[in-house]
């Protein structure tokens, strides 16, 4: 994954012609602040609760299929942004889904993702807004809620046997459309 400055840039699906940009920020004290412009459209990036990201990897498929949807047609929410955060979830309620993985008011930990042309992203502008330190990603395993993410994903101790976290959630996350869990 290419990093700068604590931002990881990834290439998505080639017939998007997107990429996705993440930066994690903790002790954030305005995030009231930021999830209020990230809803009135005010910031172009989705805001993500990272105690249910187990790894970044986890953002980039579920960015892949925010941009399939857009340049397909079949986006279920309304931007491109709330399309990510939905297609973090295996749930098919949005409302829920945005809730569950979109930030709290409180929440003193966020990441931030956003997609883009090649050499379009507004990372720089949003991380201006955020009053918090920025931080590697690899703070999400320090940050992530592993319970709460396997609940929420519906992972047993039996299936961790045999498969990986992270590859358990990337499949549910890709077949999310296909199968119900």
């Amino acid at each position: 994954m290419g990093e700068v400055t604590n931002i990881v840039t990834e290439k998505l699906d080639p017939t998007s012609g997107l990429y996705v940009s993440m930066a994690l920020f903790r002790n954030v004290k305005n995030s009231k602040v930021i999830k209020d412009k990230v809803v009135s459209g005010a910031l172009q990036c989705s805001i993500i609760k990272p105690s249910l990201i187990a790894h970044p990897f986890q953002v980039v498929v579920a960015a892949n299929k925010a941009a399939a949807s857009q340049v397909f047609g079949s986006m279920v929410t309304k931007s491109i942004y709330t399309e990510l955060l939905f297609n973090l979830s295996i749930s098919k309620n949005i409302s829920q889904s945005l809730m569950k993985f979109g930030i709290n008011e409180s929440d003193q930990d966020i990441l931030v993702a956003t997609i883009h042309a090649e050499d379009a992203s507004n990372m720089s502008e949003i991380m201006v807004q955020v009053e918090g330190q920025v931080v590697p990603l690899t703070d999400l395993q320090n940050i992530c809620d592993f319970n709460l993410l396997r609940k929420s994903y519906k992972i047993s101790e039996d299936e961790l046997k045999v498969t990986s976290l992270l590859d358990s959630i990337v499949s549910r996350i890709a077949t999310s459309d296909f199968v119900s869990h």
